[in-house]
C-alpha cells in the first residue's frame, strides 16, 4: 500500500453552497451543506413528502459538483421508497451507464415489487459486476491525521477510528472530528477493502451483523501494524473506536487483545453477541477501559446492556450512554462525547 500523506493539524471541511429557493417564502433557507441537504431530504420522505424532497436536491444539486454520485444515490432511495420504481430505476440505469454502482440487497421488503422485473435484474447484474470489478482493485486503506507538534523521533498515542458499513475514512473523518479527539494524538482512520457503492465501504458485505468477522480483523490489524512500522506510535497508548460495523471490530478486537488497545470508544456494535464473560475479565484484567454508547430502541441494545454487565462484573471501568428514544445514531452532543472519551482514556 502507498503510505498516505501524512496531515499535520490538518483538518478538511466539507462545506459546499447552493443557491436558489424552492419556495417563494422569504424565510424559507435552504441547506448550505451535503449533510444538512441529506438531512432535510430525509425529514422530507419520513413525513412522505417525496416531492419536495426531490425538489429541494434538483435545486441544490447544481451546486455540490462534488456530490454527484451521493445525490443520484439520495434520489434512488426517495424513489423505491415511494414506490416510484420506474423513475428509480431510471436513476439507477443513468449511474450504471457512468460506471457507477450502489448498494442494493435485492431481497430486502423495498424491490419486492420489481424484484423478479427484467429490467430490475438486469439493473442489478451490471451494478453488481462493476462492484465486483472496483473490489478485485481495491485494498485497504489507512490515513493519518498527526499533532501540531509532531516528531518522527516523537512517541504518541494512537487513536484508530474504524469507519461503520457504506461509509470511508472521508465519512469518518467528517463524524469523528479530529479537532474533538484532539491535537496530543495521532489519529490514524482505516479503511475496508470491500466496496459497498461507489463512494463507501464494508468490513462485511453479507449481511448487518459480523458474526464471522475474519477478513474484516485481517485488515484492521494488518492497517495497525503498518501504522505503528511508519509512525512513532506508543503501543502501550492504543484506542480502538468505531460506530456499527467499526463499533463491532473495535469492540471486540479491543476485548479479545487482537490489538492491544488501552482503551475503546464504541457506538451501537452491529452484533446480537456479547462479549462473553470470560473474555471481559480477561480485557478487564489487562485495564481495557472506554466508552460504549447505544440508544435504546437500537436493535444492538440488549447484546451492548449484556456486554456492559459482564464488563462491570469483571471490574472494568466503562462509561456506558444509553440514549432515550434514540436508535442506531449518534449522540446529538457526539463531539462532547467523543472528547470526554478520549480524555477518560488517556487521562
Amino acid at each position: 500500500m502507498t503510505r498516505p500523506t501524512l496531515r499535520i493539524a490538518a483538518f478538511c471541511v466539507f462545506c459546499t453552497l447552493c443557491a436558489g429557493s424552492v419556495s417563494t417564502r422569504a424565510d424559507d433557507a435552504l441547506p448550505t451543506t451535503w449533510t444538512d441537504l441529506r438531512s432535510a431530504a430525509a425529514e422530507m420522505t419520513e413525513s412522505q413528502k417525496y416531492d419536495e424532497a426531490l425538489a429541494l436536491i434538483d435545486k441544490c444539486g447544481p451546486g455540490l459538483v462534488d456530490r454527484r454520485f451521493e445525490i443520484s444515490d439520495l434520489k434512488l432511495e426517495i424513489l423505491f421508497t415511494a414506490e416510484r420504481h420506474d423513475e428509480a430505476m431510471d436513476v439507477w440505469e443513468k449511474g450504471v451507464d457512468a460506471g457507477d454502482f450502489y448498494f442494493v440487497i435485492p431481497r430486502t421488503p423495498t424491490y419486492d415489487p420489481v424484484r423478479k422485473s427484467e429490467r430490475f435484474r438486469s439493473l442489478l447484474e451490471r451494478n453488481n459486476r462493476l462492484r465486483d470489478a472496483a473490489n478485485d482493485a481495491s485494498k485497504p486503506e489507512f490515513e493519518i491525521v498527526a499533532p501540531a507538534s509532531y516528531s518522527p523521533e516523537g512517541s504518541y498515542p494512537l487513536v484508530m477510528v474504524i469507519h461503520g458499513g457504506n461509509q470511508s475514512i472521508v465519512k469518518a473523518m467528517e463524524r469523528w472530528d479530529p479537532k474533538a479527539i484532539g491535537d496530543d494524538v495521532i489519529i490514524a482512520y482505516v479503511q475496508s477493502s470491500m466496496r459497498a457503492d461507489s463512494k463507501s465501504y464494508r468490513w462485511d458485505l453479507s449481511g448487518v451483523d459480523i458474526y464471522s468477522r475474519g477478513k474484516a480483523q485481517d485488515e484492521v490489524l494488518g492497517l495497525y501494524l503498518e501504522i505503528i512500522e511508519a509512525y512513532p506510535v506508543d503501543t502501550a497508548q492504543v484506542a480502538l473506536a468505531g460506530f456499527s460495523q467499526g463499533g463491532n471490530l473495535a469492540l471486540f478486537m479491543a476485548s479479545e487483545g487482537t490489538i492491544p488497545a488501552k482503551g475503546m470508544i464504541v457506538g451501537c456494535p452491529a452484533t446480537r453477541s456479547p462479549v462473553p464473560a470470560e473474555t471481559a475479565r480477561a480485557a478487564a484484567e489487562r485495564g481495557l477501559s472506554g466508552t460504549i454508547f447505544v440508544g435504546a430502541t437500537d436493535w444492538t441494545a440488549s447484546a451492548t446492556q449484556s456486554t456492559v454487565d459482564n464488563f462491570t462484573e469483571a471490574g472494568a471501568v466503562l462509561n456506558h450512554i444509553v440514549m432515550e428514544e434514540k436508535g442506531h445514531e449518534f449522540p446529538d452532543d457526539f463531539d462532547a462525547v467523543l472528547r470526554g472519551a478520549v480524555e477518560r482514556i488517556y487521562r
